[in-house]
C-alpha cells in the first residue's frame, strides 16, 4: 500500500501511548501499524503524536467585526494551538440566522481559514419556524437565553416551541444559559470583577438551566455552554437524561479572588468569572469526568476596546490558541490525565458534532499534532496570533505543538505556519 505520508513515533492510540506508524492517504488515516513502508516518512523520537483538538465554541467575528478577529487571524491562532477544526457562533454582523447569511459566512471561511470549520445558526423569534430548512446548511444551532455581546434573545414562549416535535430539528443545540429576566433584575453599575459577578449572578445560570431541564425529554442533542458554577454542575448531574456539559479554560483556571490582577477588564466575560472555590470545583469536574467538553468560548476584542473603564469594557476572553496547550501541560505535570484531556478536547467534541476527527483511528481525518513534552513554553501576549493581542493567561506554562496536520496536510511545521488560506473545508 502506498501512503501520502507516514508519521512514526509514540502516538496516543486506543487510550494509551504506543510506538507505531500512522499512514495517511487522501486526507484520512489509512493504517496504524508497528511498521509501515510505502511513502514519505517523518520520524519523531522525543515527541508525542496526538489527535488534533476541536473547539466547538469560537467567535471569529467574521463578518462584521474585522478589527476584533477574522477567519484568517482566528484560524491561525487555532492552528498554532493545535486545533484542527472550530465551530463558529452566529452573533456576527449580520447575525447568522438566514440561509443567505450562512452561505456568505461559509464563503468567507473557505477563502480565509487555514483549518476546517463548522457553523451554527442562531435561533431567534424570527426564524424559529424555519429551523428544519436551516439545519441542512449548518452543523448546529445556538440559543442565547440571556443577552451578551451582539446576541439575539429567544423568548420563553418560543423556547417551548423549539422543543416541540413540530419544529423537527436533529442537529445539536447549544445554550448560553443565563436567564434574561434575572439579568435585567440585577442590572447596575460595575466597577470591577466582583461587581460583574454580582450583576450576572450564579442564580441566573441556575434558573436558565432549570428552565431547559423542564423541557425534557429532548428530541435533539443539548449542550450547555460555559458552565460557571458547581451548583450548575450539581443540578445537571441530578438530571438523568443525556446532556452535554461545557466548561471553559478561563472559568476553570481563573477566578476573581486574585487581588494581583492588574488589568481587570481583560478578565471581564459572560458568564462572569467566579470566586476561587467555584473555579476549583470546575477544574475538579474536568479532572474527574463530570464535565463533557472543554470549549474556549474564544471571544476576542481589541486591546483599545478592553482598556477603558470597567463598566464600558466589552465582555469576552480570547482562548482558542491557549486552551489545548494549557491542558497538555497540565497532563504532562499529571494534574489531569492525558486520557481526560483527549476526551475533553478531541473525542467528545467530535461525538457531539458527529465528525470523524479527534481520534487516531483508521478512516478518520488525519488531523494530528506533534508535541515535545520536555519543551514547555511560558505564554506571553507577543507569542499569540489572535487580533486580540493580549491574554489573561499571561505567564502560564503551556505545551504548544511543533507540528499540526489537517487532513494529512502540514499546517504548522516546526512552530511555523506553512499552510495558505483556501485549504479549509466546512465539515458536514
Amino acid at each position: 500500500m502506498t501512503f501520502d505520508l507516514i508519521l512514526e513515533g509514540k502516538a496516543y492510540v486506543n487510550y494509551q501511548f504506543q510506538s507505531c506508524c500512522i499512514g495517511m492517504t487522501d486526507g484520512k488515516i489509512s493504517a496504524i501499524k508497528k511498521v509501515l513502508t510505502g511513502g514519505k516518512k517523518k520520524q519523531f523520537s522525543k515527541e508525542l503524536i496526538l489527535p488534533a483538538g476541536i473547539d466547538i465554541h469560537v467567535h471569529f467575528r467574521d463578518p462584521g467585526f474585522p478589527g476584533k478577529e477574522t477567519f484568517l487571524s482566528g484560524s491561525k491562532a487555532a492552528a498554532f494551538g493545535g486545533i484542527s477544526c472550530v465551530f463558529d457562533m452566529p452573533n456576527t454582523k449580520p447575525q447568522t440566522i438566514k440561509i443567505q447569511d450562512i452561505n456568505e459566512k461559509i464563503e468567507i471561511a473557505e477563502k480565509k481559514s487555514v483549518i476546517d470549520f463548522g457553523l451554527y445558526a442562531g435561533i431567534c423569534d424570527s426564524n424559529i419556524e424555519k429551523l428544519s430548512k436551516l439545519q441542512d446548511h449548518v452543523n448546529g444551532f445556538k440559543v442565547f437565553l440571556g443577552s451578551t455581546t451582539n446576541s439575539l434573545h429567544l423568548t420563553l414562549k418560543n423556547l417551548h416551541l423549539l422543543f416541540s416535535k413540530e419544529i423537527g430539528i436533529k442537529k445539536p443545540v447549544l445554550f448560553h444559559a443565563e436567564d434574561h429576566e434575572c439579568l435585567i433584575q440585577n442590572r447596575g453599575i460595575e466597577k470591577n470583577l466582583k461587581d460583574h459577578h454580582m450583576k450576572r449572578p450564579i442564580e441566573c445560570e441556575l434558573k436558565a438551566i432549570q428552565t431547559l431541564l423542564e423541557q425534557a425529554p429532548f428530541s435533539f442533542p443539548i449542550h450547555i455552554c460555559h458552565i460557571s458554577s458547581k451548583e450548575s454542575l450539581q443540578l445537571l448531574n441530578q438530571f438523568s437524561g443525556p446532556i452535554s456539559k461545557g466548561v471553559t479554560p478561563h472559568h476553570s483556571l481563573l477566578h476573581i479572588d486574585n487581588t494581583h490582577i492588574s488589568n481587570p477588564t481583560w478578565y471581564k466575560v459572560n458568564p462572569s468569572l467566579r470566586p476561587q472555590y467555584q473555579q476549583e470545583a470546575l477544574l475538579q469536574g474536568l479532572q474527574h469526568g463530570i464535565i463533557s467538553i472543554l470549549e474556549s468560548d474564544h471571544a476576542p476584542h481589541s486591546l483599545q476596546e478592553k482598556e477603558v473603564d470597567f463598566e464600558h469594557a466589552p465582555s469576552g476572553i480570547s482562548g482558542v490558541e491557549t486552551m489545548f496547550p494549557l491542558f497538555l501541560y497540565k497532563a504532562m505535570k499529571q494534574d489531569i490525565s492525558f486520557q481526560r484531556v483527549m476526551s475533553l478536547i478531541c473525542e467528545k467534541p467530535a461525538e457531539l458534532m458527529h465528525i470523524k476527527k479527534g481520534n487516531i483511528v483508521s478512516g478518520y481525518d488525519a488531523d494530528l499534532i506533534v508535541v515535545n513534552p520536555k519543551e514547555p513554553t511560558t505564554i506571553t501576549s507577543e507569542l499569540l496570533h489572535s487580533k486580540a493581542d493580549f491574554t489573561p493567561f499571561e505567564g502560564f506554562p503551556a505545551l504548544f505543538p511543533q507540528q499540526v496536520f489537517v487532513r494529512g496536510e502540514s499546517v504548522i511545521d516546526n512552530k511555523e505556519l506553512v499552510m495558505n488560506p483556501g485549504h479549509a473545508k466546512k465539515v458536514q
